[in-house]
């Protein structure tokens, strides 16, 4: 079954924002140094963007426009973290990458994204994943 260009909504992609360039995603993608990422909600089975620890998936970086894909790697759903986003601790974040040192910094991070204020008790996923294949650059 060939689903085209469609997106697949259980993809993990990542896009360029204030706190992190679209060279710097790619480097911490190729390096395989980012192994978790905060997605907000609480992105279990039951949700339309959601994940499944032991699924695997493509983790995809995209341009600042979201037209065009630059690198994409195969990975395993390893972990789910769920946490309001107040109680997000330094710990939940260390393999999101040096953008999120903190929940202040995902919320900013995540309203960046959503183009809103995130409240201090909205849910937030911790995406834990491990790599399962070479990473791919676009064009390369």
């Amino acid at each position: 079954q060939c689903m085209g260009m469609q997106e697949d909504s259980r993809e993990l992609w990542f896009r360029e924002h204030p706190w992190a360039t679209t060279a710097e995603l790619a480097k911490l993608l190729c390096g395989r140094a980012l192994t978790a990422t905060p997605r907000l909600g609480e992105r279990n089975e039951h949700h339309p963007k959601g994940y499944i620890v032991g699924q695997r998936t493509m983790a995809k970086l995209s341009s600042i426009d979201g037209k065009t894909e630059i690198v994409a790697v195969e990975i395993e759903v390893t972990g789910l973290a769920f946490r309001p986003l107040k109680d997000l601790a330094p710990e939940d974040l260390v393999e999101c990458g040096p953008a999120y040192p903190n929940a202040e910094r995902v919320g900013s991070i995540l309203g960046y994204f959503e183009r809103r204020t995130i409240q201090p008790g909205e849910m937030v996923t911790v995406v834990r994943f491990a790599y399962r294949g070479e990473p791919k650059i676009a064009g390369g």
